[in-house]
């Protein structure tokens, strides 16, 4: 049992640190434990000064209701499968107190756009292991009895083919943004419906938190009812 005392939040998958400096500055943190598989990224990041331990989440045993909130940002898409997914996201409800912070790229519209002759950059390869959805996240937490949550996509809304996160379906695996010189060439297409990069969920734990101090915590993203 990992002890979290004196921790108002907790980091899953601290990766370079950038989520927990985003969350002790928007998410009103101070202190804080994260955890960090990949042994190296975790030596860096003590040598920051930031507090995170080596250890993989997928096994972390946590007290229950120990920290404010928790936050899982661009990690649970590298999970192995989603019986793990599930198992990270029950670990995090379990361990908050007010609310789980979950931020990932958007996998909303692969198959719309498969069907165009497209994909996004990321659909393939970066260690992208489960296409997760925001419905399936949404699955999962109901089987958790939380049911309030607010949903947020990032703007604006990408209007067609034309953006550099856009690819033919033909680019191979692990692509960055588009280059006409270097990647196979893509049809023009304009979308018929809002294509978004990415989300963030907030599953709300607790009655009475002030959602609003919360909700503006990334400027390009705006409270969806996607």
């Amino acid at each position: 049992m990992i002890n979290l005392s004196g921790c108002d939040f907790a980091d899953f998958g601290s990766g370079l640190g950038g989520c927990i400096d985003f969350a002790k500055k928007k998410l009103f943190g101070y202190k804080y434990l994260g955890f960090e598989k990949h042994k190296g990224r975790c030596k860096d990041l003590k040598l920051k000064g930031y507090n995170c331990l080596n250890l993989d989440i997928t096994k972390l045993v946590l007290p229950k209701k120990s920290v404010r909130f928790v936050t899982i940002s661009h990690v649970l898409e590298h999970l192995d499968n989603e019986t793990v997914v599930s198992k990270v996201i029950k670990l995090a409800v379990d361990t908050a107190k007010e609310f789980v912070f979950i931020e990932g790229p958007s996998f909303e519209f692969d198959e719309y756009l498969e069907n165009l002759g497209l994909k996004f950059s990321w659909r393939d390869g970066h260690g992208h292991i489960v296409k997760l959805t925001i419905s399936r996240i949404l699955e999962y937490v109901r089987s958790m009895n939380v049911v309030d949550y607010s949903l947020l996509t990032e703007r604006p809304y990408i209007l067609n083919s034309n953006s550099v996160d856009i690819h033919s379906i033909k680019s191979p695996p692990g692509v960055h943004n588009y280059d006409v010189n270097k990647h196979p060439s893509k049809p023009t297409v304009v979308f018929n419906e809002p294509v978004f990069r990415s989300f963030i969920i907030f599953l709300w734990l607790k009655n009475g938190v002030n959602r609003d101090r919360y909700l503006s915590c990334r400027s390009k993203f705006k409270v969806s009812r996607i």
